[in-house]
């Protein structure tokens, strides 16, 4: 009998723990061509022109594309917010053109516009963005040699309360905490900043790690 309830008790524990991952593997967007790119992204990608950036899909990648509008930034977020615990993720590769050109992942964004911005730049550089209606404000750049020069990076933000650890290629660059009266809970997405040819691919969304 009690071998009986070890056995029950150890089937029921691999189902919780299977439905647990289950749950954590909300989204996945992975550009491959299967749908239109009107569909990809929860319909939200910029397909064509607008704003001085150029859209599209090729070959199983998202493309964004400013060759002449110097700090211009194009945010594309997912339509459901993010209320709690999370993980999300992007592989990049880039041309980067102008001074602040980088690309990366978008979160806490916020009806009133605002939001946090993290990329990789050219020569193994990374920034911290807050976002807003008076445009981009620096709170962290440096250099990192996890980040590979002319070559895919995957970028991830790992997102618990108030707190966030920035990753690129699986090593800790950078964390930080939400700054007072701007949550990092809100919608996600991708960005891409200043003059430049940006490429993303395998867009992942967990909830509740």
């Amino acid at each position: 009998m009690r071998h009986g309830l070890h056995s029950l008790a150890w089937v029921l524990s691999c189902l919780l723990v299977a439905g647990a991952a289950l749950a954590a593997e909300e989204y996945r967007e992975a550009f491959d061509e299967t749908r239109p790119p009107q569909e990809m992204f929860q319909g939200r990608l910029l397909v064509g022109e607008a704003d001085g950036w150029t859209g599209e899909v090729k070959k199983g990648t998202y493309f964004l594309i400013n060759r002449e509008t110097p700090e211009a930034e194009k945010v594309i977020v997912l339509p459901k917010p993010v209320p709690g615990a999370a993980k999300i993720g992007v592989s990049i590769i880039g041309q980067f053109e102008g001074q602040k050109a980088g690309a990366g992942l978008a979160y806490g964004y916020q009806p009133d516009g605002g939001y946090y911005a993290f990329v990789v730049m050219a020569n193994s550089g990374y920034a911290l963005y807050r976002g807003g209606a008076d445009g981009l404000r620096q709170l962290s750049k440096a250099t990192n040699k996890a980040i590979r020069v002319a070559s895919v990076n995957h970028l991830s933000v790992e997102l618990s309360g108030s707190q966030a650890v920035l990753s690129v290629n699986g090593e800790r660059v950078y964390g930080h905490s939400a700054e007072a009266g701007t949550p990092l809970q809100g919608q996600v997405g991708i960005i891409a900043i200043d003059r430049g040819a940006y490429s993303f691919d395998d867009f992942s969304l967990a909830q509740g790690k």
